[in-house]
């Protein structure tokens, strides 16, 4: 056991997250780039529609078999190291996307930044342990999804009206918002790089069981046993489902909108509420939960609020004027998605601190949903799109929270002293 004076606590560790927090805010911003634009690309660059949603879903697609080698290098060159890799990469690809005239380029590009992307998201509990004290973890970790929801906010809600004040009749104006997104990556690296430091002169106060899961290296028959657990394959299940048609719906909500005559614009504006929505859900309801020492009820509460709210965000003939606030009304009750995010893989002692394959299986899970929702679009259904029965399956999907999920603790065979689910 360690002193009391070899540990430290020091306000630069603000800083640290901060740069942290916009890098991974610019790949998020990467991600939806050409989201609420998706008719005016299609029309710019001449290529379907199965193109222009096919750039988003990239991310989805690259981030499931890249963030295993990523979580490695995050555990043995630490979070510095990994999150430069990353913030490189997307700048570097981005500005590849200038050549918007030729879609293989811009393909490329969004492939490139798609590799860099695990690199910086799965790097946020590796930045954590490393610079604050077990008490200001969760709110560590918080702020670092917050930064992912801002980058999305300003994606939806910005990227349209750029677009329109750079005259969105001509193809340069695609290259303009290109090109002022890839300044903004190319600022977030430098500033990463002047700021951000791998650990401070004292490493913070961390629980015994913490500290030593930290010391443990990731190995694979740990995630086998991982996956063996009844109650985390369930988990999984379930985030697939409902992040994977939320984060779906992002990408596609302009095509979703339009045939019931709302603008990209509007569209943008209704998708930053939904991702508003989503970051009270993620502030307060956690926030509930770990007072409470519960997760089962607030799962549940999520399926209860998000599921049929799906329907609200159809579209459905003869909605009439209400359909705007219809639209809100379900961006709101997508902020009950998030409480799936704290559900953590058990480290050795119980801790949440891994960045690596078993730290992150919940993370690729809606990533390959995502991958699956992007597949059904309105041109797949009529006028009328398969959302209604998609909203069918998110439905039935999330009854496995109240059904499957256990409300006791669970031992891990892994590591005798972790734990899975909980009340």
């Amino acid at each position: 056991m360690k002193g009391e004076g070899e540990y430290g606590l020091y306000g630069y560790r603000w800083v640290v997250l901060a740069s942290f927090m916009l890098v991974a805010a610019v790949t998020q911003l990467m991600w939806l780039n050409y989201a609420p634009i998706t008719s005016q690309t299609q029309e710019l660059m001449g290529v379907s529609e199965f193109k222009v949603v096919l750039l988003a879903t990239m991310f989805p697609l690259v981030y499931i078999p890249v963030s295993i080698p990523a979580g490695f290098i995050i555990d043995r060159r630490g979070f510095r190291a990994a999150v430069l890799i990353g913030a490189v990469l997307t700048t570097a690809f981005s500005f590849l996307r200038l050549f918007a005239d030729n879609y293989v380029l811009v393909l490329l590009g969004m492939i490139g930044i798609s590799v860099g992307q695990p690199f910086v998201l799965n790097s946020i509990t590796k930045v954590v342990s490393s610079w604050f004290p077990t008490e200001e973890s969760a709110l560590a970790n918080g702020l670092g999804s917050l930064s992912l929801f801002l980058g999305m906010i300003v994606a939806m809600a910005l990227t349209p009206p750029l677009l329109k004040a750079f005259g969105e009749g001509h193809i340069a104006s695609l290259r303009w918002v290109v090109f002022i997104y890839s300044l903004v990556s190319l600022a977030a690296l430098v500033l990463f790089a002047l700021l951000a430091r791998p650990r401070p002169p004292k490493p913070p106060r961390r629980t015994e069981s913490e500290a030593l899961g930290e010391e443990v290296a990731i190995d694979l028959k740990a995630l086998r046993a991982l996956f063996g657990l009844h109650d985390f394959r369930l988990l999984c299940a379930v985030i697939f489902i409902g992040n994977g048609v939320f984060v779906g719906l992002m990408q596609l909500i302009e095509k979703i909108l339009k045939p019931k005559g709302i603008e990209t614009g509007t569209a943008g504006n209704i998708g930053a509420v939904m991702v508003l929505a989503g970051v009270v859900g993620c502030l307060v309801i956690p926030a509930i939960s770990d007072r409470l020492m519960r997760r089962k009820p607030f799962l549940v509460l999520a399926a209860a609020a998000a599921a049929p709210t799906l329907f609200l965000r159809t579209p459905i003939p003869d909605r009439g004027p209400q359909e705007f606030g219809t639209y809100i009304r379900g961006g709101r009750a997508a902020g009950f998605l998030p409480p799936q995010r704290p559900a953590r893989a058990p480290g050795p002692g119980g801790g949440d601190h891994r960045s690596g394959p078993d730290g992150n299986g919940n993370q690729r899970a809606p990533s390959a949903g995502e991958c699956r929702r992007s597949g059904h679009h309105p041109g797949h259904g009529g006028d009328k799109g398969s959302y209604g029965w998609g909203g069918g399956v998110l439905l039935l999907g999330h009854g496995l929270r109240g059904s499957g999920l256990r409300g006791r603790p669970v031992h891990c065979p892994a590591h005798p002293g972790g734990r899975e689910g909980d009340g």
